[in-house]
């Protein structure tokens, strides 16, 4: 054989075992980052029991921890905290108690207005529970992510317990999650779209018979005007 072939032929040789061993020291690292995506799309793909329906008031918002598994760099917890949902229960028989304030200036002292009809989007899948039941026949659930679609900041709950507020940068939502132009205080709000509204619905526990409600954990983009998960 040639010998200038045979150079070619070696540097062919080594490039081929060189492109190999690189092949095979980045599979394991490739295989963790692929397994930590799949398990982070099921973990926002899927309902989970939050909280039993019984322990719910009529009427009034309680802010819900959810759990569920999360990775931090290459350890694995299998249950940790992994975000907040706001959560409305209400009653068949009468008018949403959503405020409906929104993109209106709110006085301080003014009165909570109940509408007729719950806004577009203020709610997601709601399992009504079936006649007979001890909680009435069509009380639902409603679920608004606590996260602040303008920088990402825990929504809670004002002192009046009237509205929502942000206290980062002073965003104001109704109980539908509908945003409120102006505050109190005369102060613009600066998020730039409502509360993400999350998945949630109303099951029976086969063996106890209680109600539980179920939320789809979801992350969502902030900063955007309209609302899409991540």
């Amino acid at each position: 054989m040639p010998q200038l072939v045979r150079r070619s032929f070696l540097k062919w040789i080594s490039g081929a075992l060189a492109a190999g061993n690189a092949t095979v020291v980045s599979m394991p690292v490739l295989s963790s980052v692929f397994r930590s995506l799949g398990r982070h799309e099921r973990a926002q793909g899927s309902l989970q029991r939050v909280v039993r329906l019984n322990d719910l008031p009529t009427g009034r918002p309680v802010l819900v921890a959810i759990m569920g598994s999360r990775r931090d760099a290459w350890t694995l917890h299998s249950s940790d905290l992994i975000g907040r949902v706001w959560l409305m229960r209400r009653p068949a028989d009468s008018s949403d108690p959503a405020t409906s304030l929104s993109e209106n200036r709110l006085g301080g002292d003014s009165p909570i207005l109940l509408p007729d009809h719950p806004a577009d989007g203020a709610r997601r899948e709601i399992g009504p529970v079936p006649d007979g039941s001890r909680i009435g026949s069509k009380d639902s659930v409603t679920a608004l992510s606590a996260v602040c679609p303008h920088l990402g900041c825990t929504i809670q709950l004002a002192n009046d317990a009237k509205r929502y507020v942000c206290p980062c940068h002073h965003a104001a939502f109704a109980f539908d999650g509908q945003r409120i132009a102006v505050d109190q205080h005369g102060r613009p709000n600066n998020a730039p779209r409502r509360m993400d509204a999350m998945e949630c619905r109303l099951v029976q526990d086969e063996t106890s018979k209680e109600w539980w409600v179920e939320v789809k954990h979801e992350k969502f983009e902030t900063g955007a005007t309209a609302s899409a998960a991540i």
